[in-house]
This record gives C-alpha cells, structure tokens and sequence, in this order.
C-alpha cells in the first residue's frame, strides 16, 4: 500500500512562452508520517537521449502530518542552450516525479508542442532558432500517469523495491518482460527508463502533435 497518494494535478498554463516558467498545483494524502519527499519538474529535450533532461525544479518536502495536502511548484522555463537546435521545435513532454528515498514512486507526463507563434514561422523555420518567437502548448486534458509500485518501510528508515508483477505497473509494456529485486538499482532504472521510452515513442509524439495544432496568439 502507498503511504501517498496523488489525487491530482493541475498544469497551470495550456499556453505559454518557451522560456516562461512552468506552474503546477498537485494535492496528495499523506497517510503516514514520513521524513522526506523529492518532487521534480522534468523537461525532456531529446525523445532518445535522457542527457538532455533537464531538472527545473527540485523540492525536498518532510511530511509532518497526516493527511490532504496541496502546493505549488513553480520552476523556471527550460534553457534553450541545453537543448540541440533541431531537437528545440515541435513535441516532447514534462514530467512532474515524486520520489521517497531515493525510488520514484509517481510521475505524470503532458506532452508539449513546442512551435511559433505563427504560421509562416512554423512553416519556414528559422535556423537558429528564433527563442524569443517560441511557445509551448501543453496538452492539459490528457495526462499520462503512472505509479511505480515500491515497499515503505518506516522501521528500516529506508524504501526497496521487492519482486513486483510487471501488471501492478500502469502503462508498463509487457513485452519487456523484466522483474525487480531488492536493493536492484539496475531494475529500478531500467523500469523508469522503460517507461519514459513508451511515452516518447515515434507513434505517441505523432499522435501529440496531431492533437496540439493551434499557433500562439
């Protein structure tokens, strides 16, 4: 059984520059008391390669109390230098993670449609880029959730992941095929690794861009 329970976020802004900051309200239940949660904003600058994720905002937050709680996170905007030139333009996502003791145990994605405030611009890209002419447009309505299932263990002062049936995992791809162990970093990278590749996979991004169309005002 989770000691915290995610009940909902909400992504502030659909529609935003590149570089404006990313604000997201999230309300959890706290079940137990527990000496510290990790939340992280993630953007995601290249679908294949995890290097150029960039960790806006990290929040170290103890839970002294029992029960429903709500916050706010605001991180800034990704920095376009981090970011390849022909990986800057068109769809990725941000990921929002909560970790206790070092095993991520809830993330959520929404995927984000980076493009140019007009149709001419979209149609003829500049290159380089032109940062100060580009938006994000978020798709709020259609999160992507998925919870890692982990033991708390409050005694030990410590959490391990034990032998978990790869179906308690939402969105898991069962053809993979993988078990987890005590203490296996390994498996525990390679089952957030998996995960990150099926929403950034060829077919979903296309799906997302097909979705997220309308040029910035």
């Amino acid at each position: 059984m989770s000691l915290i329970n995610v009940t909902n976020v909400i992504m502030k802004d659909a529609t935003a520059k590149f570089t404006d900051p990313i604000c997201v309200e999230i309300s959890f239940e706290a079940l137990q008391e527990l000496k510290q949660l990790i939340w992280k904003v993630i953007y995601i600058g290249e679908a294949n390669n995890d290097e150029s994720d960039q960790v806006l905002e990290d929040i170290e937050m103890p839970i002294e109390q029992v029960g429903s709680m709500r916050f706010t996170i605001e991180a800034p905007g990704p920095d376009p230098t981090k970011i390849r030139a022909e990986e800057l333009v068109g769809v990725t996502a941000i990921l929002i993670t909560c970790s206790y003791n070092g095993n991520e145990f809830f993330r959520v994605g929404y995927y984000v449609n980076v493009l140019y405030g007009t149709d001419e611009l979209n149609e003829n890209p500049p290159n380089p880029p032109l940062i100060d002419e580009l938006g994000r447009l978020v798709m709020v309505d259609q999160p992507r959730v998925t919870n890692f299932p982990i033991e708390w263990d409050e005694a030990a002062g410590s959490s391990t992941l034990g032998i978990v049936p790869p179906d308690q995992i939402e969105n898991f791809n069962p053809t993979t095929g993988f078990g987890y162990t005590d203490g296996d970093k390994d498996a525990r990278d390679k089952m957030y690794a998996q995960d990150r590749k099926e929403m950034l996979s060829s077919a979903n991004l296309q799906s997302a861009a097909e979705a997220l169309q309308p040029s910035f005002q």
